[in-house]
C-alpha cells in the first residue's frame, strides 16, 4: 500500500514494520496468513493493516495479500492495491 501513494514517514514506519500477532488480526487476514495463500480482498479496510488516517481512501478497494512462507510457515506478507476505481485483480 505505502509505495507511490504519497503515505507520510510515519506511516511508511507502521506499514512496514508493524508486527501482526495472528491472534489479534482481522478475521479476512487471520485466513489468509493460516492458509498461507494468496488472496484477493475486495475491501482493503477489512484487513486491518492500515493505520486509521490512512483508511478512508482505501476503504472499499480490493487488494491482493501474498503470504510469505519459508518451510512450511508463513513469516509475512505482501499486499498490493490501487487506488483507481477501475482496478481489479485476475
Amino acid at each position: 500500500f505505502a509505495h507511490g501513494l504519497g503515505f507520510d514517514a510515519e506511516s511508511l514506519r507502521v506499514l512496514k514494520r508493524s508486527p501482526l500477532p495472528l491472534g489479534s488480526a482481522e478475521p479476512a487476514l487471520r485466513a489468509i496468513l493460516e492458509s498461507g495463500t494468496t488472496s484477493v480482498v475486495r475491501d482493503a479496510g477489512e484487513l486491518g493493516l492500515l493505520p486509521d488516517k490512512d483508511l478512508g481512501r482505501w476503504r472499499g478497494q480490493p487488494c491482493m495479500v501474498i503470504a510469505l512462507r519459508c518451510e512450511g510457515r508463513t513469516i509475512g506478507l505482501v499486499a498490493l492495491g490501487c487506488l483507481a476505481r477501475s482496478a481489479g485483480f485476475s
